[in-house]
């Protein structure tokens, strides 16, 4: 079965996001010249590209948020930096969109619950945007300290939405994909109080009970699994252990791709 520890109550999101989110633009802010065309582990992207792109994702939380709470349907939009944005100004558009964020987080009240969020995507829960939007943070607070040499394992209170958020989506990302398993391939992504297990169907991967012989096991702690998933570590990575297919193992975000 994929289990996933009791998530953060609403209240604390505002916490996680606050320290996230402060952790990247501080590391940013100490940032000169050529160091922002350093590589990230998001293929492809320097630091400037990732900072840009994370401008987009937090805007777009925060007017995520302010459609729910005054009831607009029309799917949330976030501001776009164009390819020749500056530092500076990737830097002072996520400050804006950070306290913007954080500005509509401090307005949810006790009876914000119930709200559905117009996504790009579609509507979601509000309980479940809120775990996309630490999902999110976490990830990306960890792929900006790691392009400057710094390991930023998941904080513990970033785990248990991004194992929820993975499960959620993992079958999405698989129907992204140009290949597939055979029928019948099953996988245990085991960290210490997580187990998020699939296997593929004829319609595409399902989530749910352990297989009873997994095709491969990927353990290691909470953290490295997780960023396993998300495609930031491989399966050599000596924070991993493999039981099974290494073949799976290695192939993973091939069968799985994004995010």
């Amino acid at each position: 079965m994929t289990q996933i520890a009791g998530t953060p109550a609403v209240q604390d999101y505002r916490t996680i996001l606050q320290r996230e989110w402060a952790s990247v633009t501080r590391l940013l802010a100490g940032l000169t010249g050529e160091k922002w065309n350093q590589a990230t582990r998001c293929a492809g992207w320097s630091i400037l590209d990732l900072g840009r792109h994370v401008v987009w994702g937090v805007s777009m939380e925060a007017d995520v948020l302010r459609r729910a709470r005054t009831g607009e349907r029309e799917p949330a939009d976030g501001t776009t930096m164009t390819t020749d944005s500056r530092p500076h100004e990737v830097l002072e558009a996520l400050h804006v969109a950070s306290g913007d964020l954080d500005a509509e987080m401090q307005r949810l009240g006790p009876d914000d619950g119930n709200r559905t969020c117009p996504m790009p995507y579609g509507e979601i829960p509000l309980s479940l945007a809120l775990e996309v939007f630490v999902y999110e943070a976490g990830i990306h607070a960890s792929d900006f300290a790691h392009a400057v040499g710094v390991d930023r394992p998941l904080a513990d209170d970033v785990v248990p939405p991004t194992a929820l958020v993975t499960t959620q989506f993992l079958p999405v990302f698989a129907s992204g994909s140009t290949s597939s398993p055979a029928v019948g391939t099953s996988f245990s992504l085991k960290g210490g109080s997580i187990s998020l297990d699939g296997q593929w169907s004829a319609d595409g991967l399902v989530m749910g009970d352990a297989a009873e012989a997994p095709s491969v096991t990927v353990a290691g702690d909470d953290s490295a699994v997780l960023l396993f998933a998300a495609g930031r570590l491989t399966a050599d990575d000596e924070r991993l252990t493999v039981e099974g297919s290494s073949d799976l193992a290695r192939d993973f975000k091939v069968y799985v791709p994004g995010p």
